[in-house]
């Protein structure tokens, strides 16, 4: 009898050990150079998830996203994907509830071509908006969402092609993440090449409901958990408000103090927000 219940507590204790055994994560991302905060969230959940130490890599090549969601598929290489929350992604994958962002990759401040630095001055509703042009990368949700509200965009599969577009005149305004105007009208490359003629519009923000969010294969489900529970942790710490307080503190101080017109858009790609876990977690203009 002794000897069955030892070997019994040993199969128990060797399920246990193998249920939280350590995991190497490998996500795919926006892009080399826009993942470090990214990087930093994951390894904090995971730090305070069951099991572990758990290790977190970024893919080590940059994918388009429908690649990236066909090795997630395929369980190859690719545990984790980070994209726009939609209705078909939910359906097809397990979407872990956290807005990895907070709703801020929908604040859209736009390039504008320096020549044109007023455009949008005397611009005082959507209806007036509409006559402008924007540009947009023909695959992001963004164009899908500009479309949807009637800006209607030109579009490129070339991500600096927009820059050429606006540099040229061929559209009005390109509408970028307003974390990231500052940081490519800064970029040496960037500042002398493409992005030479064009200045931040001081005058609208475009702002709409979106979120980031990980995407897990659906038979993955103890990695879901195991990011849910480590996500949950450093919410109630506060860990989570350190590390984007971090990366965007200041850029939102800005961009509020900056005072510009804004213009409310519609989202219909976005899923119901789970009012228990994210909502809470939305920024504020």
């Amino acid at each position: 009898m002794n000897r069955m219940l030892c070997a019994l507590l040993l199969v128990i204790g060797l399920l246990i050990t193998h249920d939280c055994q350590a995991l190497n994560i490998t996500y795919m991302g926006l892009g080399a150079g826009r993942d470090q905060y990214f990087t930093d969230l994951l390894t904090a959940a995971l730090k305070h998830a069951e099991g572990g130490p758990h290790k977190v890599a970024r893919y080590i090549h940059d994918l388009p996203h429908h690649r990236s969601f066909y090795f997630l598929e395929k369980n190859q290489d690719i545990d984790l994907v980070i994209a726009y929350a939609t209705t078909e992604r939910h359906e097809k994958y397990l979407a872990l509830p956290i807005p990895l962002m907070k709703g801020i990759n929908g604040w859209r401040v736009s390039f504008v071509h320096k020549d044109n630095v007023d455009i949008f001055k005397e611009v005082k509703s959507l209806k007036a908006l509409k006559k402008f042009i924007p540009g947009q990368f023909h695959a992001w949700t963004d164009a899908k969402i500009l479309a949807e509200n009637g800006l209607i965009p030109a579009t490129s599969s070339e991500f600096l092609g927009l820059y050429a577009l606006l540099d040229k005149k061929r559209i009005d305004y390109y509408p970028r993440f307003f974390g990231e105007i500052d940081l490519e009208l800064n970029n040496p490359g960037l500042k002398i090449g493409p992005l030479k003629n064009l200045l931040a519009d001081p005058h609208i923000i475009l702002i709409y409901p979106t979120a980031f969010h990980f995407y897990a294969n659906k038979q993955n489900d103890k990695l879901f958990e195991l990011l849910l529970n480590g996500f949950d942790k450093i919410i109630a710490n506060g860990t989570f408000d350190n590390i984007f307080q971090q990366y965007f503190g200041s850029a939102l101080d800005k961009v509020r103090s900056e005072k510009r017109q804004v213009f409310y858009l519609q989202n219909s790609f976005l899923p119901p927000i789970n009012p228990a876990r994210e909502k809470q977690l939305l920024e504020k203009y």
